[in-house]
C-alpha cells in the first residue's frame, strides 16, 4: 500500500463523509440538500433519505430563517461564514438549547459561478459550557476576598489571584516560579515544602484537605496570622494543589477585643458584688463614727486626742469609700443616674482642675465643637472619665509635652461600625484625648483596661484609672478606640451616644442640705445586715424617730398593712426579694407616703425598676450621719 493510496480513494472519502463525528452537508442554490452524513442527519431529527432533495425550510421549519439568511449572503457575496455561531433547540434535542459552530463555504464551478454551499457544523455546546465555567471561576478568583494560589507538585506558584496580591503585597508578575512556602517564614517553610514531598511519596495528608493556622509573611517582611487550606486536584494526569489564604489579622483583633470585653464584664460583675458587700461595712463604721463624733461635740470633757483620732478614723472610712465607687464604676453593670448631660460646659468646668491636675510642664489644647450634640449620662462619670484619661497622659510625658482634649460630633454609618465589635450606626458624641508622651506597646494596650494593671510604681497608683474609664464609658452605653506606639503618643477616643433631643433643662439649684428636727415620725427600716440595721435605727432614735426595723421582706410586709408609718427606709437587694416591692405595696395603699431606697450596688438590669419610682429618694451606700439624716427629713417634709 502506498504512502498515498486508499486514504485519498473516492470509497474513503465517502466512508469518512458518512461516519464523522461532526455535520456535513452540500446545499445547491435552491437552498435543497444534496448530500448530508448521518450525524447531521440524526441532529435534524431525520435519516439522510428525508433531506435530499427537500429545501431546509422543509427539514428545519423553527432554524429556516437564520440559516437560509446565512446561506443565502455566502452564495451572492462568493465568500465564506467561519466560525459562526448558533444557539438552537434541533428536533434531536427537543427543550435544550445547544450551541453549534458552523463554517459555510461556497462551491464554485469553473467559472466561478457558485454551484451550491458546502456545510460543517459541530456540537460545541460542552466546550461553551465548559469555557463559561471556566469565566465564571476566573471571575470568582477575581473578587473572592480570600487568597487563591494554586501550585503545581513542586510546590511553585502557578496562578495568584488578586486577594492574593493585596494579602502578600506581591505582584502576580512577581510571584511566577516563587513557592508557596516563601509566603511563609521558619519553621512553617520548611515544614510545607516537607508536608507535600511526604504526602506525593506516601500518600500521608498532614495539610492536605486539612486548615491550619499559620503565619504569613509579606513582601515587606512583615509577619500575620492565617488560615491556610490546602487540596489536590489534577491537570493532565500531574498532582496540582490549591491553595486557600485567609487574613485572620482582623478576625484575632476582634477576638482579642470581645475577650477582653467578655473578662472586663466578668471582673466588673465580681467587683460590684465584693462592693455593695463592703459598703455596707464601711456604712456602720461611717454612722458609728460620725454618732460618736456627734456626742464628742456636744461633751465639753471630751479628749481632744480622741477627736483627732476619731477624724482620722473617719477620712480613712471616706477615702475607702471612694475607692469602691471607683471599683464600682469599673462594674460596667451599675446603674447610674442619667441626665441630658453637655459635655463642652463640664470640660470648661473643669478646666481650672486640670491645670492644676497636669502642672506646668504640660501644654493643653482645648479644641471644642460648636453646637456639640447633647448625651444622656451620668455628669460625675463624665468627668472622671476626662480627668483619668488627662491623668494617664500626664504621667506618660513626666518630661512635659501637650495634651490635646476636642469634643466632635459624629455620624456613623453601618460599615464603618461594623468594623468595631462595640461600635454601633448613629449619633455619637466623641472626646478625644491625644498626648505626645511615651505610647503603650500591643502588650500594654492588651492589659490597660485591667483592674489594678500599671505600669507605675505601685505606691503611686491604684491601678483603676483607665478601668474606671473603660466601666463608665461602657455603662454609658459608648466604647473607646485607641491608637498608640511607643515613641508616638496615644490617642484615646471615647464615643458617648448623642440625644435625639438637644434641649437640655437647667439643672436645679442644689441647696445645702438640712438635718432638721424629729417630729416624732413612724419610720419603717428595712435592712437585712444586722449592724447596719442597728445603727441606722440607733441614729434616727437619737434624733427622735420613731422607728420599727425588719430583716426580710416577709416580716416587713405585714407591717405596712398593720401600722401607718410616715416613712419607709428600705434597701433594695434583700435576701427573699426587693425593697421595691415593698415601697410599691405601701405608696399603693397610699400615696402620700414618703420613700427612700438604699443600696451600694443597683445592677443595670435593675435600672428600669427603680425608674419607676419618680417621687422615691435614693441613698448610696455608704452615706454619713448627715446625709441620712438630712435626706429623712427633706422626704417627710416634701409636699405631698
Amino acid at each position: 500500500m502506498s504512502k498515498n493510496g486508499p486514504q485519498h480513494s473516492p470509497e474513503f472519502l465517502a466512508y469518512v463523509y458518512k461516519n464523522a463525528a461532526v455535520g456535513l452537508c452540500y446545499i445547491d442554490t435552491q437552498l435543497r440538500y444534496q448530500h448530508i452524513n448521518e450525524w447531521l442527519a440524526a441532529l435534524n431529527g431525520l435519516p439522510v433519505e428525508a433531506h435530499l432533495g427537500r429545501a431546509v425550510r422543509e427539514v428545519l421549519p423553527d432554524l429556516a430563517d437564520g440559516i437560509e439568511k446565512q446561506l443565502r449572503q455566502v452564495i451572492e457575496s462568493g465568500e465564506p461564514i467561519i466560525d459562526g455561531f448558533t444557539e438552537a433547540e434541533t428536533p434531536a434535542h427537543a427543550g435544550l438549547r445547544r450551541t453549534f459552530s458552523h463554517n459555510y463555504h461556497p462551491v464554485k464551478a469553473e467559472d466561478g459561478t457558485v454551484v451550491g454551499v458546502s456545510c460543517f457544523v459541530q456540537d460545541i455546546s460542552e466546550r461553551k459550557e465548559a469555557e463559561r465555567q471556566t469565566a465564571v471561576a476566573q471571575s470568582v478568583l477575581e473578587v473572592v476576598a480570600d487568597g487563591v494560589i494554586v501550585i503545581d507538585h513542586h510546590g511553585q506558584i502557578q496562578a495568584f489571584n488578586p486577594a492574593s496580591e493585596s494579602i502578600f503585597g506581591y505582584r502576580r508578575d512577581e510571584v511566577g516560579g516563587m513557592k508557596l512556602s516563601a509566603l511563609m517564614p521558619e519553621p512553617y517553610r520548611s515544614e510545607h515544602d516537607s508536608y507535600i514531598s511526604n504526602y506525593l511519596g506516601t500518600g500521608t495528608a498532614k495539610i492536605i484537605g486539612i486548615g491550619r493556622e499559620v503565619q504569613g509573611q509579606r513582601k515587606d517582611g512583615s509577619l500575620f496570622p492565617m488560615d491556610l487550606s490546602v487540596t489536590e486536584f489534577r491537570l493532565d494526569g500531574a498532582a496540582m494543589f490549591v491553595g486557600l489564604v485567609r487574613d485572620m489579622t482582623e478576625r484575632k483583633q476582634l477576638m482579642a477585643q470581645i475577650v477582653q470585653a467578655q473578662k472586663l464584664d466578668s471582673v466588673g460583675q465580681l467587683a460590684g458584688g465584693m462592693a455593695h458587700d463592703f459598703n455596707n461595712q464601711l456604712g456602720i463604721m461611717l454612722l458609728d463614727v460620725d454618732m460618736i463624733l456627734t456626742s464628742q461635740t456636744r461633751d465639753s470633757e471630751a479628749s481632744p486626742d480622741l477627736r483627732d483620732d476619731l477624724l482620722k478614723i473617719r477620712k480613712g472610712l471616706v477615702r475607702s469609700s471612694a475607692l469602691t465607687k471607683k471599683i464600682l464604676l469599673f462594674s460596667q453593670n451599675v446603674a447610674r443616674k442619667m441626665e441630658p448631660v453637655v459635655v463642652n460646659g463640664q470640660i470648661e468646668e473643669m478646666g481650672k482642675m486640670l491645670s492644676r491636675l497636669l502642672g506646668e510642664h504640660i501644654n493643653s489644647v482645648v479644641d471644642l465643637e460648636e453646637d456639640l450634640w447633647s448625651v444622656s449620662g451620668d455628669a460625675v462619670g463624665i468627668d472622671q472619665i476626662v480627668t483619668n484619661l488627662a491623668i494617664n497622659s500626664r504621667d506618660a510625658m513626666p518630661d512635659g509635652g501637650t495634651l490635646a482634649i476636642e469634643t466632635r460630633n459624629v455620624l456613623l454609618d453601618p460599615e464603618v461600625s461594623r468594623a468595631k465589635p462595640r461600635a454601633r450606626p448613629g449619633r455619637f458624641v466623641r472626646i478625644a484625648i491625644e498626648d505626645t508622651g511615651s505610647g503603650m506597646d500591643e502588650d500594654i494596650q492588651a492589659q490597660m483596661y485591667d483592674p489594678f494593671f500599671s505600669t507605675k510604681h505601685p505606691n503611686e497608683h491604684t491601678g483603676l484609672g483607665l478601668s474606671v474609664v473603660h466601666g463608665t464609658v461602657s455603662g454609658h452605653g459608648g466604647w473607646i478606640d485607641v491608637e498608640s506606639a511607643p515613641g508616638r503618643g496615644t490617642r484615646f477616643e471615647v464615643y458617648l451616644p448623642a440625644l435625639a433631643d438637644e434641649t437640655v433643662s437647667d439643672s436645679a439649684q442644689d441647696s445645702s442640705p438640712r438635718v432638721g428636727e424629729s417630729c416624732g415620725e413612724h419610720i419603717l427600716l428595712l435592712e437585712d445586715e444586722t449592724s447596719l440595721r442597728d445603727v441606722i435605727q440607733k441614729a434616727l432614735e437619737r434624733k427622735g424617730y420613731a422607728v420599727e426595723s425588719y430583716a426580710d421582706l416577709a416580716t416587713a410586709r405585714p407591717a405596712i398593712s398593720e401600722t401607718s408609718f410616715d416613712l419607709l427606709l428600705c434597701d433594695v437587694r434583700l435576701p427573699d426579694g426587693e425593697g421595691t416591692t415593698l415601697v410599691a405595696e405601701a405608696l399603693e395603699r397610699d400615696s402620700s407616703i414618703a420613700t427612700i431606697l438604699m443600696s451600694g450596688y443597683v445592677p443595670t438590669k435593675d435600672a428600669p425598676e427603680l425608674s419607676k419610682f419618680a417621687k422615691t429618694a435614693f441613698l448610696y451606700k455608704p452615706f454619713s450621719l448627715t446625709d441620712l439624716l438630712s435626706e429623712v427629713r427633706a422626704q417627710l417634709d416634701r409636699p405631698r
